[in-house]
């Protein structure tokens, strides 16, 4: 008896049963060919109907086909059905054990004779292949047997119309047009070599998240607490519905992380809330600026351990930093028996030597250390990540059930580039390192250290606090925020007196989105008036809810003693006035007016002092004249 083996899409083992008659075979002799065209036929509510029509054909003959095994990686399979060439159904054996569909087929007759050929067919169930979420319809074809497995193959995909054209698909050497019953689309790959396969029908999703924040202050006195809230990217557009309290301060990190500053009072606790709608896109927004990185993004960190003696006897091993990636996928293991338990991050070394105790942080660590040993700064991405097998797309980051994921920074194309290599070795070898997806939302960035800002799920007042501060659910409309801001001036003051001239313009965003490359355009109604900022002044980002600060000092020619004038102010097509001193153009000369001010402030003060102290001796003197 002589066994074939092989692997076929969702399949994990194909094998073909020969019984041989009394020759003599050479081992490597080819005694079948095999041709396979596999139909997925997607439903509207995502379910879908898979159909692996073979034709296997004697090329010896003394050989012939009696049985048939097929190893499936899903326990879902359901409504199997094996029909013959003429329709006959053939009976079959279902046997389902360990997240595995084992399906066992003896056929009932012989073909037998050289170029002779059975022709078959396997019907069933798999909601593992496609998944509709929200408005994105995502198919996952994960990776076939190699090429010279088979003769021929094929794979067609038929999907709702509603859906529309594929927006990106991976191969992309494949055909699409309406389909022959006018209500769905055909999209056919003639020949996958083996390779997985991976469709997406929509460029953009849209989600709706409610996020706590849990801080506490257990000490005595008032102190300061920061949280990382999530962020826009050139990939994700952030809308703010709510954020209760509002922070004291906004600011962006050199990540490109938003820290919201919140200052607690002694012996408080302080829960935020947060409800943000959130909108991935698979085109990148050029209008939002992103960190572009220097030597620091390719330091080694605590999980990083980049020049360790481990690490650089592979680095020569990759001529490409994909290799590296392939590496990482191959070499590590997903550690299912531990996505439940207690999780220790292990950093890349520990990796390297325990590769079967993976998550998706041991995969994202290793990426990046081989990534900024062979000098691309890479980083790590966390947050939420749509998936609904956690078994092809599992979640182990520790806090409430996130993922991590890295990101490496494209020189020659000017960009960071996501990928995912736990969900690459989890997919059955669906290609997440030139294509990514819209499952995906960032929620924290770690580039310069390895460990900090957390991500939202990372902030309770306990170790044992196992609360769920993440709720989730898609949403059907992202609306772009109109302008709205607050304009403040205040002037600048030394020992509590205001300085004439020296005036503080602050700009409160009161949206809950951030605007970015915006010119400030100020006109003073008095021409003689000059300004210490240009007058079309570039703010790079303020972002929701932030105070921006622009400082303004205000000259002119003329006069002797400081004035008032009015500032016509323009910013994302909001027009304002403001009063401002404006002091002699003399005082623009010195370096720095608001400290020669200060010093004139200083020498009166001390004149004065002098004054007085000369007055309290002589009236001290006085008694004595007498």
């Amino acid at each position: 008896m002589l066994r074939l083996f092989g692997k076929l899409s969702w399949l994990i083992l194909l094998s073909l049963v020969a019984i041989i008659f009394p020759t003599t075979i050479q081992a490597q002799e080819k005694n079948f060919s095999v041709d396979l065209d596999t139909t997925y036929t997607i439903a509207n509510n995502g379910d879908v109907k898979v159909s692996h029509h073979f034709q296997i054909t004697n090329l010896n003959p003394t050989l012939f086909i009696k049985q048939y095994g097929l190893k499936l990686s899903s326990s879902k399979i359901d409504n199997v059905v094996i029909r013959d060439n003429t329709g006959e159904e053939i009976s079959k054996e279902v046997v389902k054990n360990n997240n595995q569909t084992n399906i066992g087929i003896t056929f009932p007759d012989q073909i037998v004779g050289q170029n002779k050929s059975r022709d078959f067919t396997i019907t069933y169930q798999n909601p593992d292949v496609a998944n509709i979420s929200g408005q994105v319809l995502e198919v996952i074809i994960p990776q076939q047997a190699s090429d010279d497995e088979f003769d021929s193959q094929s794979v067609q995909i038929i999907s709702p119309l509603a859906f529309g054209l594929p927006t990106r698909a991976n191969p992309n050497n494949y055909q699409t047009q309406l389909n022959s019953d006018g209500k769905s689309i055909l999209t056919r790959f003639d020949n996958l070599n083996g390779n997985s396969a991976s469709l997406i029908f929509g460029d953009t999703q849209i989600y709706e998240f409610n996020i706590k924040y849990s801080l506490d202050n257990p000490t005595n006195t008032a102190k300061i607490s920061q949280i990382a809230l999530p962020p826009d990217t050139p990939w994700q557009k952030v809308d703010y519905k709510l954020l209760e309290p509002t922070p004291s301060v906004m600011k962006t990190d050199a990540d490109g992380n938003w820290i919201a500053t919140y200052r607690l009072e002694p012996n408080s606790a302080t829960i935020v809330n947060a409800h943000i709608l959130v909108k991935v896109s698979l085109t990148p927004d050029s209008n939002t600026p992103f960190t572009r990185p220097n030597q620091d993004w390719l330091s080694s960190q605590s999980y990083w351990q980049v020049g360790s003696s481990n690490i650089n006897k592979l680095i020569p091993e990759f001529d490409t930093l994909k290799e590296a990636y392939d590496y990482v996928v191959k070499h590590l293991n997903y550690d299912f028996d531990n996505i439940n338990g207690e999780v220790e991050r292990l950093g890349a070394e520990q990796a390297l030597k325990t590769p079967d105790r993976a998550l998706c942080q041991e995969f994202t660590d290793l990426f990046i250390t081989f990534a900024r040993a062979k000098n691309v700064p890479a980083r790590r991405l966390t947050g939420y990540a749509n998936t609904q097998n956690d078994l092809l797309r599992p979640l182990s980051f520790v806090e409430d059930v996130l993922h991590a994921w890295p990101e490496y920074y494209d020189a020659e194309k000017n960009t960071w580039v996501s990928v995912d290599p736990t969900w690459e070795k989890t997919s059955g070898g669906v290609d997440y390192f030139n294509q990514f997806d819209l499952n995906h939302v960032v929620f924290a960035i770690n580039g310069l250290s390895s460990e900090q800002p957390y991500p939202a799920g990372s902030y309770k007042l306990t170790n044992q606090d196992k609360s769920k501060d993440i709720e989730v659910k898609f949403a059907n409309q992202f609306i772009s925020a109109k302008p709205d801001f607050e304009f403040k001036i205040e002037n600048q003051t030394l020992l509590g007196f205001p300085i004439p001239g020296t005036t503080k313009l602050f700009i409160f965003n009161r949206t809950g989105q951030a605007f970015y490359h915006q010119t400030l355009s100020l006109l003073p109604q008095d021409g003689r008036t000059k300004l210490s900022v240009p007058n079309d002044y570039e703010i790079n980002s303020i972002m929701p809810f932030e105070k921006k600060e622009v400082k303004i000092n205000a000259y002119a020619d003329g006069f002797f003693w400081p004035r008032r004038d009015t500032i016509n102010l323009n910013y994302h097509d909001q027009t304002t006035t403001v009063a401002i001193t404006v002091v002699p153009n003399e005082l623009s000369r010195l370096e720095n007016p608001v400290v020669a001010l200060g010093l004139g402030a200083g020498l009166v003060t001390v004149a004065l002092l002098a004054g007085s102290l000369l007055v309290f001796v002589q009236r001290r003197r006085r008694p004595v004249r007498r």
